[in-house]
């Protein structure tokens, strides 16, 4: 989306929001229409031709030891991240128990320092995970608030993306019936997960976050 020369030239499916603060009907929204939310404005003309997304489709464990894996073949980038998703924070994850625990057995947030140590000019940016409406857990709670802490007291750059889909675009924040942080209802047309596309506005401002550390 932010790549587009302008937002009025970006695709459809970036310039989409609900149309009223009842939250169920959506549009497209188009440059001549008065009132276009400003969740969903931006003014284009970003280069993201040295951006590259690799997905995983594993365990928590698992995409962290691909990525680990995976990074002598991709050295030659500046930055670095990675993301652990809604489904690896899901309720009897393992994630919170042993992800900041030095000794952990298995594959965890040290292996990932061990591997940055071995490249100190790069950068490396940690995120806290994805949300969705329904799995907001005791797991992915701890997991976002140990990840927080833990780049704080580290003085690692922290992309915290759960955050970002936990409060609403006036700032309010979005829990569910137990206290813990769940995606916003304006970002998702979804009544059970967290997908971003059918509105657009989580995913632009996650989109604009992400432009921090690439600047």
């Amino acid at each position: 989306c932010l790549s587009a020369a302008s937002w009025g030239a970006s695709p459809a499916n970036c310039r989409r929001a609900y149309v009223d603060s009842s939250l169920t009907t959506w549009k497209t929204y188009m440059p001549s229409d008065s009132n276009i939310p400003a969740e969903i404005r931006f003014p284009g003309g970003n280069n993201r031709g040295n951006i590259q997304f690799l997905s995983g489709a594993g365990s928590w464990e698992e995409d962290l030891v691909n990525f680990i894996n995976m990074y002598p073949s991709y050295a030659d980038r500046d930055i670095f991240t990675l993301q652990h998703n809604y489904l690896h924070v899901a309720a009897g994850s393992t994630i919170d128990n042993v992800y900041f625990d030095p000794n952990y057995g298995g594959t965890n947030i040290y292996d990932v320092l061990a591997l940055e140590a071995q490249y100190p000019n790069k950068t490396f940016v940690y995120w806290t995970t994805s949300l969705a409406r329904t799995v907001g857990t005791q797991d992915a709670q701890s997991f976002n608030d140990q990840m927080r802490d833990w780049a704080r007291a580290n003085g690692k750059v922290l992309l915290d993306v759960a955050a970002i889909e936990s409060h609403a675009p006036d700032g309010s924040v979005c829990r569910n019936g137990q206290g813990y942080e769940v995606i916003c209802v304006n970002y998702t047309t979804e009544s059970d997960g967290g997908h971003l596309g059918s509105v657009s506005g989580g995913k632009i401002q996650i989109a604009k976050a992400m432009w921090v550390p690439e600047h």
